[in-house]
């Protein structure tokens, strides 16, 4: 059976038709070959090597049905900080999904301040997890990061 599948792909009594054939053969395999190592690349990279990927919000798990928060729900809340901040003003923020939990990316704009910026940054973050737990409880977030977009002068 397989022999006679053979015979009709490959014509052997020809011998410019059957060297085609064999380089047309040839030429195919190693095109599928090169196809199979990059995908067997790309799913090794996606295992070992995993980016977080883009979220439109924060995802709570519950027994009945998850809860979904969104990024905007999320910047209304961090934005309700800035009582706290007066040189702090929160423009925008960005979710990733990690391998543990969530990163949190928020862009500030900051004005003249009265303390350095490292010590601004831990007190916002605290506010920020602890907002996070208080307010939503959610506990799936594990990093915030600052990003200062822009200064305000005044």
């Amino acid at each position: 059976m397989i022999k006679q599948l053979i015979d009709r792909i490959i014509d052997f009594n020809d011998p410019e038709m059957f060297n085609f054939q064999t380089g047309y053969l040839a030429g195919l395999s190693v095109a599928l070959a090169i196809i199979m190592i990059f995908l067997f690349v790309k799913i090794f990279f996606m295992i070992f090597f995993h980016h977080p990927r883009r979220a439109k919000g924060i995802t709570i798990p519950d027994e009945k049905g998850d809860i979904f928060v969104s990024s905007r729900a999320i910047l209304s809340m961090i934005s309700s900080l800035e009582g706290n901040f007066p040189s702090v003003s929160f423009e925008k923020i960005k979710i990733f999904h990690g391998r543990k939990g969530y990163i949190v990316i928020i862009n500030m704009v900051l004005s003249a301040s009265g303390m350095g910026l490292p010590e601004l940054n831990r007190q916002i973050k605290e506010r920020v997890f602890s907002k996070f737990k208080e307010s939503l409880g959610i506990t799936s977030v594990e990093e915030v990061r600052i990003n200062v977009s822009d200064t305000a002068s005044n």
